[in-house]
């Protein structure tokens, strides 16, 4: 067999671990929770390269949702930290900073409901109208003319 064998016995335990559904499920359980994917493949020994195109690949959408189910979580602790805010509990500029950063992060995760709106006005208005003006007016002078 190719390879040392530290890297064979890798090798193995990664595709024990992909074989196990437990496995995936308790990934997506951890990172709706806030662990990232960089954390999740140091934590059990496989390049996060290799980890992030597996879980993308095969979980994307429960990725996806899980992310999204963090982005609520952030929104109810910065909350939280507003309240503890009012009560005299964290310093309002400690608050501030950790807010804007879950206030980012969410808007990451889902943009859809947290991240920024913009709204683009697609009116068109250029030569087009001035030249389709310039023929009815001269249709018009054509018509009235005969």
């Amino acid at each position: 067999m190719a390879g040392s064998p530290m890297k064979q016995a890798r090798k193995t335990r990664w595709q024990a671990l992909q074989d196990d559904p437990g496995f995936a499920q308790d990934c997506i359980n951890r990172i709706a929770c806030g662990d990232s994917i960089r954390a999740l493949a140091t934590e059990h020994d496989v390049p996060i390269s290799t980890f992030h195109d597996w879980i993308t690949r095969e979980h994307g959408d429960s990725i996806a949702f899980a992310r999204r189910a963090l982005a609520a979580n952030l929104a109810d602790l910065m909350m939280l930290s507003a309240e503890r805010v009012e009560a005299g509990e964290l310093d309002p500029k400690a608050a501030s900073a950790a807010a804007s950063i879950r206030q980012w992060l969410a808007s990451r995760y889902d943009r859809e409901l947290f991240g920024d709106r913009s709204q683009v006005d697609m009116r068109v208005q250029g030569s087009v109208d001035m030249h389709l003006a310039a023929v009815r007016e001269l249709t018009q002078r054509e018509s009235s003319i005969d």
